[in-house]
């Protein structure tokens, strides 16, 4: 449409974009606020999930090396002749510790321990952390009369 100097006139409609929303300005206070409520329950609830994954995920690679030391360590048990076994309770791993260099307050034990003649449970133990984490394996061992491999 055109106006008198020639010009072209956009008119506006004569009934609003959205005529249930004419009288309303935006959200009220009671909205925002109960928007507000709701992103932060989710927010808090990943920053949650995602601290919760990260922990377990540091306690599985703990344990992980953890079992590596102790499969090292009970190779070494394994070919240490039957009669010497006794020498090496209460005392720490002969293995290299040097996986477990990122781990703090580390200490490692053997038990030897006779369950009956002839055969004797050899427990290794790792624990680290104060506590935190502990991981152990029980080798038995038996006198067969032949060489440390047997």
């Amino acid at each position: 449409m055109l106006n008198q100097s020639g010009r072209r006139v956009i008119r506006a409609p004569s009934r609003g974009y959205n005529p249930g929303m004419r009288g309303s300005r935006g959200f009220s206070l009671i909205e925002v606020l109960a928007g507000m409520l709701i992103l932060s329950f989710v927010i808090t609830t990943s920053l949650g999930v995602f601290y919760e994954r990260e922990r377990t995920h540091r306690r599985a690679e703990e344990m992980m090396l953890a079992w590596q030391v102790l499969s090292n360590e009970s190779e070494i048990v394994r070919r240490i002749p039957f009669g010497h076994l006794d020498a090496l309770h209460d005392g720490p791993f002969r293995s290299n510790l040097e996986l477990l260099e990122s781990l703090d307050s580390l200490s490692s034990r053997i038990e030897v321990t006779e369950a009956r003649p002839r055969l004797k449970d050899v427990t290794l133990t790792l624990t680290w952390g104060g506590g935190r984490g502990h991981a152990a394996v029980t080798v038995l061992r038996s006198d067969t009369g032949g060489s440390s491999l047997w």
